[in-house]
């Protein structure tokens, strides 16, 4: 039986010992020897096992931080985060405000942005000591895809597309309108014309529909105002340039119908936006309206004042109409995203 023990360990604290059974610490990551001699009255004995002991650094939680390869961006563009998290996480959990997918495991995802807007990211970091969460609020910024257009107002009205009483002079006024949100109008089929549509209609003059569109920028509905100039005979062109964005996308213009008591031409209600892109070519055919203002039956009546007025109808009776719709169009609205 030994006596007597001499220890030494590589790396250990302490490093020698004589106790019998010693407890040793390690602090640092690596692979250590350990030499053990035992002595008694009858002499001694050496026994060396090299690498015998593996010292691994400990797990800690993870500390969750991540970067991203851009946070402003315009719509329909992609980010790719990356993982920057340290304890040596062995999963991800993301989630992506506004983003699609909404969610990822990967390390290192990609995501696209299809919707303006401000948005918020967070990563939950995991190893097997725990988890930790890092949220960014407003991280992200998705600004809103604009496009300019071409607007070719351009009409159709001839003696021989439209022959009933065709007038000389025949004309049309500056196209006028505005780019605005769904939903929004400056004037509505079935209800009474505004004072802007009335003086518009039966004068081509466009001040009081410049005001009204005016308060509608104002208070957010719509994007801009816009006059595109006249056409000096019906079957003149002209063109004009617009933008919009994916919040405002619509398009509305009306043009007088020259001479008339208060006839109107309209490309109502256009969107130029659709499932996250702009659209390149749209050609629409104007909608003739009756203001409901003058009660002329002919294009060179004089003022003949509806009192009271009438709601804003479709023209489908001569002259201008066969008695069901205005066939062909009295003018075509062509918009071209440049």
């Amino acid at each position: 039986m030994p006596t007597a023990w001499a220890w030494e360990f590589e790396g250990g604290d302490p490093a020698t010992s004589t106790d019998q059974n010693p407890s040793v610490t390690y602090a640092m990551a690596g692979t250590y020897t350990v030499t053990l001699t035992v002595t008694n009255d009858d002499g001694s004995d050496e026994e060396i096992k090299m690498d015998y002991v593996t010292v691994t650094n400990p797990i800690l939680v993870p500390v969750s931080e991540f970067s991203a390869s851009q946070t402003t961006i315009t719509s329909g563009n992609e980010i790719t985060f990356t993982d920057e998290s340290t304890n040596e996480p062995t999963s991800w959990s993301w989630e992506f405000e506004g983003g699609s997918p909404a969610t990822s495991t990967e390390q290192n995802p990609t995501i696209s942005y299809n919707n303006f807007g401000t948005y918020e990211v967070t990563l939950t970091a995991t190893n097997s000591a725990g988890s930790d969460v890092e949220t960014k609020t407003g991280y992200i910024t998705v600004n809103m895809q604009t496009a300019t257009y071409t607007v070719t107002f351009k009409g159709n009205w001839s003696a021989a597309n439209h022959p009933t009483n065709f007038p000389g002079g025949n004309h049309f006024s500056s196209a006028v309108g505005m780019v605005h949100k769904p939903g929004v109008t400056f004037f509505e089929e079935g209800e009474l014309a505004s004072l802007g549509i009335k003086d518009m209609a039966e004068q081509g003059q466009n001040g009081p529909i410049s005001t009204e569109i005016g308060t509608l920028v104002s208070n957010g509905s719509a994007l801009s105002y816009y006059s595109g100039g006249g056409l000096p005979t019906g079957l003149d062109e002209v063109s004009f340039t617009i933008t919009v964005n994916e919040e405002f996308s619509w398009v509305t213009l009306v043009s007088m119908i020259a001479p008339s008591p208060d006839w109107f031409v309209a490309a109502e209600d256009v969107n130029l936006f659709d499932n996250g892109t702009f659209i390149s070519n749209l050609t629409v055919d104007g909608i003739s309206y009756d203001a409901g203002t003058d009660s002329g039956p002919n294009f060179t009546s004089g003022n003949q004042v509806t009192s009271p007025a009438e709601n804003i109808t479709l023209i489908t009776d001569a002259p201008l109409g066969n008695g069901t719709t205005v066939d062909p169009t009295v003018a075509f609205f062509i918009f071209t995203k440049n």
